[in-house]
């Protein structure tokens, strides 16, 4: 592109806590009209957090560069590779209009100088020299689990309610565009984008049905059981309202009609329960409460559970549908049929001596603000089912860190803490049974409302991978300034001068010619009608009309209240800078 408009892009390493920042430049023009569209908007912000739908147009149009960038890099390197250090960042960069910007001065481009002589072109894979990270290239460790994630469509109902899609996947590499209003000063600020890079063993997009994800995610331990005569797992995790029960259930009938789909016969043992908080309750035969006991190989059984037996598909996905019907459910926030257990589906297969091949269906997760309006018993839930959650979280952290330190025979021997809850003891076996194959599938919701829950999901589920990747990628750049007007709003009632004070009675509270003709303010001020009483303000300010005066009194309370909530927000936002 030929050379016009200086821009700058800021790439952060975070876990490296390395600032590396780049002169970009482009002629791409933004939007037409989005300046004047930008300046029309008059409602304050009144949050660090980011109004992703207000300023929709702005984060779509950011996230679509990022897009263009990235086709282009998997598409042409071999031209774009001959471009000179953050040239490549213009498209990722591109923001408008070009006067939010402040120029690039002297002390900045000496600065851009000396970090590109101490820094390559592009950011290096360690594992692949001259692969840009982004890229999801890099190869999976074979360490016993595959981590993958899956990311759902955004949904008919919520396009119409404005939402868009703000997760880009491309090969093993998932981005979460976080779109943020950062504030500057009380009179307006900054939209600006935060492009956060993670990589996985694998990555399922919208577009990949669940016979895609079987086939890339549960035939290679189906192989692995049915081969090599050993247990393997299928764990599935995410976000209330993400298609996690959606994925599990399509996994289940898919397995079934794998296990039967050979020439012999064959006699599937199955065993169907959930954990209910501190509860096992067996889901073949009415929610009976079974106990957990370990044996001597450190398998754990669900003692008196029913163990059903299928010798075909059409038994097996009966079972199933019996399982799953009885599963707990409860309406939520975001979901109104959310699972509250967590299932477990344990099938033994005859023809491979035995070994099982295991289906987990994990509780959605929640967010706090998701359940302030639940019940005492409901909030019980919501901890157990979390704290259970992070037991599994840790679990699979000692277990990578045991991985990684091998060599060394005393870290080898890192303590597991399966015991921290009923669920990790129940799979205590995949992190201690070397032959044990496990992969989890993470879901995902594509949707600007959901950003928070997507990345908490990403860290997570990178937290469980140990240090198998490079560190999280972020790219932050600005997108446009905003306007608002935010200390009018919150002007103090105690600061009104006679003038303000007349203009505010006029429009608020007078209704009629007759009550605009009683309104005489005369020198009072702000400061001296808010400690004023019915009475006084009847005589004082409304000519004796006692109505009228009943009224301005409820009115000031209401503005008193108002401003405060408003002066209460605006500390919150300094605190937080």
């Amino acid at each position: 592109q030929p050379i016009s408009h200086p821009r700058h892009l800021e790439t952060t390493l975070t876990m490296q806590e390395t600032r590396r920042v780049y002169r970009v430049e482009t002629n791409i023009p933004p939007p037409r009209d989005l300046a004047s569209r930008l300046a029309s908007k008059e409602r304050s912000i009144r949050s660090v957090r980011a109004q992703r739908l207000r300023f929709s147009e702005c984060f779509i149009y950011a996230i679509h560069q990022y897009r263009i960038l990235e086709y282009l890099h998997t598409s042409r390197y071999d031209f774009l590779s001959h471009f000179p250090a953050g040239v490549l960042g213009h498209i990722l960069s591109y923001t408008f209009p070009p006067e939010s910007f402040q120029p690039i001065t002297d002390q900045m481009d000496k600065n851009y100088r000396e970090k590109v002589k101490r820094n390559p072109t592009f950011i290096m894979n360690e594992e692949n020299k001259g692969e840009v990270w982004f890229a999801g290239k890099s190869k999976p460790l074979d360490d016993g689990f595959t981590v993958c994630i899956r990311k759902r469509p955004v949904l008919a109902f919520e396009t119409k309610a404005g939402e868009y899609d703000c997760v880009t996947c491309s090969g093993r590499s998932i981005v979460c565009h976080d779109g943020k209003v950062a504030l500057e000063g009380m009179q307006g600020g900054s939209l600006e984008m935060v492009h956060r890079v993670f990589g996985f063993d694998q990555i399922f997009s919208e577009k990949q049905d669940n016979k895609s994800v079987f086939i890339q995610a549960v035939v290679p331990l189906l192989n692995h059981v049915l081969e090599k005569k050993c247990n393997a797992s299928f764990l599935c995790h995410g976000q209330t309202g993400t298609g996690k029960t959606f994925t599990i259930t399509g996994m289940q009938e898919l397995v079934a009609r794998q296990l039967f789909s050979g020439e012999g016969k064959e006699r599937i043992q199955v065993e169907f329960f959930e954990l209910f908080g501190k509860e096992c309750r067996d889901l073949l035969a009415d929610r009976k409460t079974v106990h957990l006991r370990s044996d001597g190989n450190n398998r754990v059984h669900a003692r008196g559970a029913t163990q059903a037996v299928a010798r075909c598909t059409e038994e097996l996905i009966a079972i199933l549908a019996k399982g799953n019907a009885t599963r707990a459910i409860e309406s939520t926030e975001r979901n109104n049929n959310s699972s509250r257990s967590h299932s477990i589906l344990r099938l033994s297969i005859r023809s491979a001596n035995g070994a099982s091949f295991t289906l987990v269906d994990l509780a959605g997760s929640e967010r706090n603000y998701e359940t302030w309006f639940h019940t005492a018993e409901q909030h019980k839930k919501f901890v157990g089912i979390n704290q259970s959650l992070m037991a599994l979280k840790q679990c699979f952290r000692a277990y990578r860190t045991k991985i990684k330190s091998s060599k060394d025979s005393k870290a080898s021997q890192a303590f597991i803490p399966f015991h921290a809850s009923a669920l990790t003891h129940l799979l205590r076996e995949c992190f201690l049974d070397p032959t044990h194959k496990t992969a989890l599938v993470a879901t995902i919701s594509p949707t600007s409302t959901d950003v928070e829950h997507t990345r908490e999901t990403l860290e997570h589920v990178s937290f469980m991978m140990g240090n198998r990747r490079k560190p999280e990628l972020s790219f932050r750049v600005d997108v446009a300034d905003v306007k608002t007007d935010r200390l009018d709003q919150a002007i103090p009632m105690r600061l009104w001068d006679s003038r303000k004070l007349e203009e505010w009675l006029l429009d608020k509270v007078a209704k009629t010619e007759g009550d605009r003709k009683d309104i005489t303010v005369g020198g009072l001020t702000g400061k001296e009608i808010k400690g004023m009483g019915k009475t006084a303000l009847r005589f004082r300010l409304c000519n004796g009309n006692a109505e009228l005066g009943t009224r301005v009194f409820a009115a000031v309370r209401k503005e008193l209240k108002r401003l405060r909530s408003i002066d209460g927000k605006n500390r919150m936002v300094k605190s937080r800078r």
